[in-house]
């Protein structure tokens, strides 16, 4: 495919000299033009085209041949000697603002590969001025790049091989070294090779028509083109909308440039292509500077156009994006390329900071309920000064550094400060202040006699807030911080009372009122002792200080109503104890005031007792419930037990021998030998007789008890379990229970029985229970058609295994009594595998686990070319399959000792030989298969290349050689030179042509007996007829050496010279090469700085040719 694409690109330019022969010819014969057939086949089968793109080749001519005239078919490009060599203006119309090309240079031809005539060789063509909204049919994009009325169209909708141009000279001066241009294109996408597909070109010549560095950019249409996008409304159409590109003509000022856009069908006619174009030049501005406030940021942006971006600076590390957002100081540099991919100038941006102002204030006040408030602010800056104070109370504002603020009552108030820079730089700071409401103290106390409990009732109040402490003082100097206390007058009379109420703020207030205390009536009697039924006889002692004592209400015995209103009573009372009696007196201002006094009244004691009944071997103990009224005792007891035993003690007790019903007798005498006798009965009852079996088993099986518990006397209500002994009763319901032993060893099992007399007896009998086996195993899952392993993991803590059995597939069907086996499955899928082990005694355990058997991939591929020449890339298709799961990994090896491939369908690419290609799968289980086919790739060698041209340096008045061929493996030889020549022998003598114009170029294409090419190109030396040699450096020093500069040549008629600084200022000129340059101004004395400048020659040699020739000299001087 290179060979192909090298020897059609050099086609393009070979034959265009051939053509431009054959025109000139028919343009001195024919008026029109006729179709030449037999050319154009000719001309096709030298660019190699194949069937279906000859077919359009031809097409396309014959539609070009009919459609135009012969003088425009015929049309001799007649282009400028030299258009690079005058000085030009500055750039002019670079935008299409004018609404027209003014300052351009259109022209129209050919694609180079479809018409030799090539572009562009006529003036004129398919330029159109684009303005308004309109919308390009094929992309949807805007005719007119954003920002601008007017672009320029190249190219058109049109197909014919066509190509399309338009360039323009101009100085580059500091003023427009910034060059930039925008552009968008539209192609039909055939699918041709690139070299044929439709094309847009950019380009910029310098002074000598040379191709600037890195400015060379060519779009073409072609699948997957980053950029591109399908054309949603034309089939078979790509387009890129407007794209930015940027070019650096710095090191070019003082120079002519030319900027030339050009656009091409595909080379074989059948697809156009065409693009709009807009531009700008202006000067180049390399960075800038800021300063911001601190806290804040502002945005950094590079030129647009350029291919990549790369910022650094303070907290920037290879951001990629053209603006940046900073806000830290320092310096922040964007390295760029050129959408060529070559490096792009530098920028530099310098951010500087102002600091804010750090704010802060202070405020104070009395207390936290006063209004009024002092703010002083002890704001500051690091640089420069606070110019302006703002304070925000919430309804008003001040400009004043301290103020001071009255707030209208109590309330939350937010206060703000605002410091201001004299750089306007501002920060603010904001303090919640809290005015609080005094509390309003009040309380209400009612008259009360003396001794009686004052209840104050505190009415105090706050309008937000709280409340926090009381203090009262009663006026006898006692105190309270109770919020409603009680207080107690020891005395009466008038006492002034205070109240201090103290907010949560510790805002205060105060309230007194005066408390009124009555005096009490002084009480008290006598009585004499009496005994039951005997009279008591009172006798009133009661005063009062002031006022009179107008009632006297007398309880004899404290409780019920008061049973008198004498003033010396007498009273029987009715029942022995000691009684308290009291005597309440009344005053005229209801103050009262009582008396108690304890009455003595002997009494009998009340004798009786307990003893619960008990179970037979339990003690007996009696609790003595005797008692007699305060004020007398009990001297002594005498105990009968109903078995002839008795006891004096309080509360004894007894262990009776025999179960059975016994009638015990209690008499009690107090200190007045009052004497009382009680009797009741006491039962002792039988214990049951606890016994039991239970069966052994295995953990995880029932065992089964057998209970055979009797009791002689009575009936057996409750029975209780404890299998394992550890003090749970496990069962106390059952009688004969069953359980299953969550583990496996020896129990002390434990059986109480309860009588229906609550009497208990317990037994303690041993069960065992035998372990379970732990059945394991282990395996691994396989592919399909391997042995399956399994290996026996089973355990027995409690006796050997006795038995194995095996399902290999959850048939519930033994398939197999070895302790570890091996089995092979006949089909893939997954597997449900059982073990069941038995141990000697008979206890079982069962393990199942799942076996995967996973299918192997069937391994197939396919190439559609399986032979060729050396080079040939085989794409492989990758036909494999596998019945479940996925192939993981294809390993490829192509048999010529590469590396392996592990892509799903590979390309690669073969040298000479015969290659065995084996494609090896693993799926995703791990499961492998491998396919080898021998023989499978075939690579014929290619031929091999070369000539010799005798002599090697030919006289450019006289250049003629010896072409011989050196190929090797050839059977067929054709050259093609650069002037239009061809030829198919393999030795010739030739004569080359336009050699002052153009350096000659041979071109060798041999092919072997299998169709394999090769190629090899010489370029020819030719011994110009005229030489000039300029220096680049001189140093005019007046030491005598290299002080002046000047050119060297011979066989030179005319000779002169034009030499600029970099603003394109006229420094020197002379016609004479003997003149030399002293390093000064035109008409001035002073020398100039040490710099680079820039020279212009025309030359015309001894056969009356003119040469134009540019370059650079530097000048150096040693004191600077």
């Amino acid at each position: 495919m290179k060979t192909k694409l090298y020897l059609i690109a050099l086609l393009g330019v070979i034959v265009q000299t051939i053509i431009n022969g054959q025109t000139k010819t028919a343009s001195t014969h024919e008026t029109t033009s006729t179709f030449n057939y037999s050319f154009w086949n000719t001309y096709a089968d030298k660019l190699n085209l194949n069937a279906t793109d000859r077919k359009e080749f031809i097409s396309s001519h014959q539609k070009f041949n009919t459609s135009l005239p012969v003088e425009q078919t015929q049309q001799k490009q007649n282009l400028p000697q030299n258009p690079y060599s005058t000085l030009a203006g500055p750039c002019v119309n670079i935008d299409f603002e004018s609404g027209n090309i003014n300052g351009w240079n259109p022209t129209c031809g050919f694609h180079p590969l479809f018409n030799p005539l090539g572009c562009c060789p006529n003036p004129g063509g398919q330029q159109t001025i684009m303005s308004g909204t309109g919308i390009d049919p094929a992309g949807g994009f805007p005719v007119v790049a954003t920002g601008g009325n007017f672009s320029l169209r190249i190219g058109n909708n049109i197909t014919g091989g066509q190509a399309d141009r338009i360039e323009q000279t101009f100085m580059v001066s500091s003023t427009n070294a910034n060059f930039t241009y925008k552009y968008a294109v539209v192609f039909q996408d055939p699918g041709h090779t690139q070299a044929e597909q439709p094309a847009f070109q950019i380009e910029m010549l310098d002074s000598s028509g040379v191709q600037i560095p890195c400015t060379f950019y060519n779009v073409a249409a072609g699948g997957n083109v980053p950029g591109f996008f399908n054309s949603p409304n034309l089939a078979g159409v790509v387009y890129k909308p407007w794209t930015n590109v940027i070019v650096d003509l710095t090191n070019y000022i003082g120079q002519n440039v030319t900027i030339r856009f050009s656009t091409f069908d595909c080379a074989l006619g059948g697809h156009y292509g065409y693009a709009y174009i807009d531009g700008s030049c202006v000067s180049f501005i390399k960075g800038s500077a800021d300063t911001i406030c601190a806290g804040t940021s502002t945005t950094f942006c590079a030129p647009t156009g350029f291919g990549t971006y790369t910022w650094n600076g303070p907290g920037l590390l290879n951001n990629t994006t053209p603006c940046v957002n900073v806000s830290a100081a320092g310096v922040y540099t964007c390295q760029t390329t050129l959408v060529t991919g070559c490096s792009g100038p530098d920028f530099t941006y310098t951010l500087s900071n102002y600091p804010k102002p750090v704010v802060s204030f202070n405020s104070l006040s009395p207390n936290a309920c006063a209004t009024q408030y002092t703010f002083t602010s002890t704001s500051s800056i690091s640089n420069g000064s606070i110019s302006n104070y703002i304070w925000n109370f919430g309804t008003t504002t001040v400009s004043a550094q301290n103020p001071v603020h009255n707030f209208p009552g109590p309330g939350n108030y937010s206060v703000s400060l605002i410091a201001i820079s004299n750089h306007g730089c501002s920060d603010t700071a904001s303090q919640n202040l809290a005015i609080y409401p005094f509390p309003n103290a009040n309380f209400t106390a009612p008259a009360t006699c003396q001794s009686a409990a004052v209840n104050f009732t505190n009415n105090s109040t706050i309008a937000t807030g709280a409340i926090s402490s009381y203090l009262w003082n009663f006026g006898n100097n006692n105190t309270s911080t109770a919020t409603n206390p009680s207080f107690n007058y020891t005395s009466s009379g008038t006492f002034p009372v205070s109240l201090i109420a103290t907010s949560n703020q510790n805002c205060v207030s105060n309230f007194t009122a005066n408390v009124v205390i009555h005096p009490l009536p002084v009480v008290s009697f006598t009585n004499n002792d009496a005994c039951l039924g005997a009279p008591t006889f009172f006798t009133n002692n009661s005063s009062i200080a002031s006022g009179t004592i107008t009632n006297y209400l007398w309880n004899f015995d404290n409780v019920g109503n008061p049973t008198s209103t004498f003033a010396n009573p007498n009273y029987i009372y009715q029942a022995v104890n000691n009684y308290t009696a009291s005597l309440q007196a009344i005053s005229n201002f209801n103050c009262i005031n009582t008396f108690t006094k304890t009455v003595l009244v002997h009494a009998i004691p009340t004798t009786s007792f307990t003893a619960k009944n008990q179970c037979f071997g339990t003690v007996s103990s009696f609790t003595n419930l005797t008692n007699i009224a305060t004020g007398n005792t009990i001297v002594s007891y005498v105990w009968n037990f109903g078995n002839q035993q008795s006891s004096s003690q309080t509360n004894p007790q007894i262990n009776y021998s025999l179960p059975n019903n016994y009638v015990v007798q209690l008499v009690a005498t107090s200190n007045f030998n009052c004497a009382v006798t009680y009797t009741a009965m006491v039962s002792i009852y039988n214990l049951p007789n606890v016994n039991f079996s239970s069966n052994n088993a295995c953990l995880n099986q029932t065992t089964q008890f057998n209970n055979t518990t009797i009791i002689s006397g009575g009936n057996i209500t409750k029975w209780r379990w404890d299998f394992q002994n550890d003090g749970v009763w496990d069962d106390t319901i059952s009688v004969n229970p069953s359980i299953v032993f969550p583990y496996f060893g020896n129990f002390n099992t434990k059986l109480q029985a309860v009588s229906n007399y609550q009497c208990a007896s317990s037994k303690i009998n041993q069960t065992i229970v035998h372990a379970n086996p732990v059945a394991n195993f282990s395996t691994k899952s396989t592919c399909l058609g391997d042995v399956t392993n399994f290996t026996n993991l089973s355990t027995s803590a409690d006796g050997p295994i006795v038995s194995n059995q095996w399902d290999f597939n959850g048939d519930n069907i033994i398939d197999n009594l070895i302790h570890s086996p091996q089995f092979t499955y006949t089909a893939s899928g997954t597997y449900l595998v059982k073990l069941e082990v038995q141990t000697v005694n008979g206890c079982v355990n069962v393990k199942s686990k799942s076996v995967n058997v996973n299918p192997k991939p069937v391994p197939a591929f396919t190439t559609p070319n399986k032979s060729g020449c050396t080079g040939l890339c085989v794409s492989f298709t990758n036909s494999s399959t596998i019945s479940n799961g996925h192939i993981s990994t294809n390993q490829w090896q192509f048999g010529d000792g590469s590396l392996p491939s592990y892509d799903l369908n590979p390309t690669h690419c073969y040298s000479t030989g015969n290659y065995a290609v084996t494609l090896k799968l693993v799926s995703d289980s791990g499961c492998i298969s491998t396919l080898v086919q021998n023989d499978y790739i075939i690579i014929h060698p290619s031929p091999i290349a070369d000539f010799k041209i005798e002599p090697q340096e030919l006289d450019e008045n006289e250049p003629s050689g010896q072409i011989t061929t050196n190929a090797s493996g050839a059977v067929a030889t054709s050259y093609y030179i650069n002037d239009g020549a061809s030829f198919g022998v393999e030795n010739f003598n030739y004569t080359f042509t336009n050699v002052d114009k153009t350096t000659p170029v041979v071109f060798q294409v041999v092919t072997n007996q299998y169709g394999c090419k090769d190629t090899a190109s010489k370029i020819i030396k030719i011994k110009p007829s005229w030489v000039v040699y300029v220096p680049n450096t001189f140093t005019p020093n007046d030491d005598g050496l290299n002080d002046g500069f000047t050119a060297e040549g011979y066989n030179i008629n005319k000779y002169t010279i034009q030499i600029y600084d970099r603003w394109g200022h006229l420094l020197f000129e002379s016609n004479d090469i003997n003149n030399k340059w002293d390093g000064h101004t035109r008409g001035s004395s002073e020398p100039i700085k040490q710099d680079v400048y820039v020279w212009k020659i025309n030359v015309v040699d001894v056969f009356n040719k003119s040469h134009d020739l540019t370059g650079h000299v530097s000048i150096l001087k040693s004191d600077e």
